[in-house]
């Protein structure tokens, strides 16, 4: 295997380059866990800002610079006598191991660089626990509360919101509101791959409140959507326009405040649009394999599509029965799915073919947040945590914490992309890679693996039908609700039909 791990500042002993026998074939420094071949130490990799002090057996230690580097070249390193040629030998290793096989624990390469008695820290793009935050803002006078959601493509608020201004405007406390009704936007997405109907859109005034002496921004006026309801306790929701106006998620991120979760509470995913939630994706390794994902800080738990997981071969494992346990998220609308297992992945950065590996932290900095937090192995295992679910509408959503965790906004600016409204409803289990982009073909397995789901998902709503439909007790509600069951059956016949055909195609 061998070849250079393309990150100058990984080994402690400060060699320029440094190899192990698990990570050079994908030049992935933060999944090395092997024995450094420069200096020969079985240590942690170098963690920016940690205390590195020699392992008193080893070959001395050439001092770097500020930078990370080795002030003497590849050639002239006195640790090997002949560094080229040693560097050609390591061609012909070979792994000890499979670097992602049938495992019993996701964790076991992660396991390996945990931090040793000399407190040394295991190599993370983690660089602080992470937060789950929310944002004051001023509407039309009033304070609320908001989920700064940058997986939404549009503002929100439920209606007790809207009729709480409205209230206040009579009263003269509140400036009054411009409503306009557009069927354009009566169909909204939700995270959940479903829909959900605006009532109708307002023009409101917004600004972000003075912090600390710093003032406040005063917003032009924006238009929201409003809704029956939302997700419980949610008062409006701000999307990535909004954020990116604002800055909140940059260089104005100290107007975030931390929001704890009560122990009962369902955690949710917020992300809401008009044809998808938002068409901003974040370049990241899970296991070894490189997705787009979606980065949303609306979501406060990270979360995988089953089919996306069962495709990689990623292994699902059971929830756990305590009360700390995620059983099932919220969604933008109010509804609620069940979670059907976890994936324990290990997480790493992934750049665009346009951008060097090297340029895997190229993001621009605030230099008031350069210092790091040491962060324990139980907090990386959590953010290193997807729920997995049936019905999604990405393959994989990145939750509030662990962008916070890794401060992606500032940090990893060259991971985020954009793509167009028109391809941002894509098939799942889309991969990329470094080189090209690569469109997984269906195969029979998968799409019977689909078709699994889609069946799931139909008697759990049929179960739901019918006991609405036993509970009823006018008839105007139980025609209603026989008229959704017959559509219902009509719809999973139509889509049984399409499921016959497409195997059908695999058979002649």
């Amino acid at each position: 295997m061998g070849g250079r791990c393309r990150n100058p500042r990984s080994c402690i002993c400060a060699s320029r380059w440094w190899y192990c026998d698990q990570c050079c074939n994908i030049n992935n420094p933060a999944l090395c866990a092997g024995r450094c071949t420069v200096c020969g130490v079985k240590q942690p990799p170098f963690v920016r800002g940690a205390k590195v002090r020699p392992d008193p057996g080893s070959v001395n230690h050439t001092p770097a610079n500020k930078s990370g580097h080795s002030h003497l070249s590849d050639a002239t390193n006195p640790s090997i006598p002949d560094f080229e040629a040693h560097h050609l030998s390591l061609r012909t290793l070979k792994p000890s191991r499979p670097l992602f096989g049938a495992t019993d624990d996701a964790f076991d390469v992660l396991a390996e660089s945990r931090p040793d008695a000399d407190g040394l820290e295991p190599h993370s793009i983690f660089v602080r626990p992470g937060k789950l935050l929310y944002l004051d803002i001023m509407i039309n006078g009033l304070r609320f509360s908001s989920v700064p959601d940058s997986g939404s493509h549009i503002n929100a608020i439920p209606l007790s919101t809207f009729k709480q201004l409205e209230q206040a405007s009579k009263r003269g406390r509140a400036k009054s509101s411009s409503v306009s009704a557009n069927d354009e936007f009566s169909v909204i997405s939700v995270g959940n791959d479903t829909s959900a109907g605006a009532l109708f859109q307002v023009q409101l005034v917004c600004c972000i409140p003075s912090v600390d002496l710093v003032p406040e921004i005063k917003i032009s006026p924006v238009f929201f959507h409003v809704f029956e309801r939302l997700a419980t306790g949610v008062s409006a929701i701000v999307g990535l326009e909004f954020l990116r106006q604002t800055n909140v998620l940059t260089n104005q991120d100290f107007r975030l405040r931390e929001r704890s979760r009560a122990p009962a509470h369902t955690p949710q995913c917020l992300s809401i649009g008009k044809h998808q939630p938002s068409n901003l994706r974040f370049h990241v390794l899970l296991n070894g394999k490189e997705f787009l994902a979606l980065p949303d800080t609306g979501s406060e738990i990270s979360l995988i599509h089953r089919a996306c997981a069962l495709q990689h071969g990623f292994p699902i494992c059971a929830l756990d029965v305590d009360d700390d346990e995620n059983h099932a998220v919220e969604f933008a609308n109010g509804e609620i799915q069940g979670i059907s297992g976890k994936v324990l992945a290990i997480l790493a950065l992934s750049a665009p073919a346009s951008v060097e590996p090297t340029s895997f932290d190229c993001g621009v900095v605030d230099p008031r947040d350069l210092s790091t937090t040491q962060i324990s192995e139980a907090d990386v295992a959590r953010l290193g945590t997807f729920y997995v679910l049936d019905q999604l509408a990405h393959e994989v959503i990145l939750g509030q914490r662990v962008l916070h965790a890794m401060d992606a906004w500032n940090r990893h600016k060259s991971a985020f992309i954009s793509i167009k409204p028109s391809d941002a409803k894509q098939d799942l289990c889309t991969i990329f890679s470094r080189k090209r982009k690569r469109k997984g073909e269906d195969t029979r397995s998968q799409c019977l693996q689909r078709e699994a789901v889609r069946k799931r998902n139909v008697e759990l709503q049929r179960e739901q039908l019918n006991r609405d439909l036993a509970r009823a007790d006018k008839d105007a509600a139980r025609q209603a609700l026989q008229q959704k069951l017959r559509e219902l059956n009509r719809q999973d016949q139509v889509d049984r039909n399409k499921h016959e055909e497409a195997l059908n195609g695999f058979t002649t």
